[in-house]
């Protein structure tokens, strides 16, 4: 088990970090987890500049959480219902993602996803690359535990670029792209060559 909670502290600024905190805490509220995804693990753990985005994925209930979100610390909420979906904006540009964990499958290249809800798992199976297939729960006494069933971390420490599986590349093309950013070299972090 990695426990990540103090390089969290260390990294976020400190309101950031309450709002993790606090999240986490209306999740266990709601007796459902929720969980840090995206880039900004992955940026924590290369000590990038934090980009005031941060990506959030529960199993349910997300509509509800955005609502007591908002009651807790003012900002405006949008709540997409039928997609589970949420967008919090809040002081200093802050945006916070939450997502009901998902499945998509793609018709065609290019095309929108059909979207199934899911647990975890098949929620981080569908990202491109193993480094953003991580996620840190923010509920209970896991706060902080990182949750990585790809070698994520591992790629990362050892600068591997792994992409999860190619379909994604001929689904959504921009993936490509993505992957010449992460490749490409940094003078400020020595990025993954």
């Amino acid at each position: 088990m990695t426990l990540l909670k103090t390089e969290m502290k260390s990294y976020f600024p400190p309101n950031i970090y309450q709002y993790l905190v606090e999240a986490g805490q209306i999740a266990d509220e709601l007796e459902v987890p929720l969980y840090l995804i995206g880039g900004s693990i992955r940026d924590m753990i290369l000590d990038r500049k934090f980009d005031l985005d941060i990506d959030l994925v529960g199993e349910e209930k997300i509509p509800q959480m955005a609502q007591k979100m908002s009651e807790k610390w003012g900002g405006k909420y949008s709540a997409f219902p039928e997609f589970g979906t949420a967008k919090m904006h809040l002081d200093q540009d802050l945006t916070i993602d939450l997502a009901t964990a998902r499945t998509e499958v793609y018709d065609s290249p290019g095309a929108n996803p059909r979207v199934t809800f899911s647990h975890l798992k098949e929620d981080l199976i569908r990202r491109d690359f193993t480094i953003n297939a991580m996620a840190i729960s923010l509920t209970g006494d896991d706060f902080g535990v990182l949750v990585d069933p790809f070698q994520g971390l591992e790629d990362l420490q050892t600068k591997t670029m792994r992409a999860l599986h190619e379909q994604k590349f001929i689904e959504d093309p921009v993936r490509s792209w993505r992957c010449l950013l992460y490749t490409s070299p940094s003078p400020r972090d020595g990025l993954l060559s």
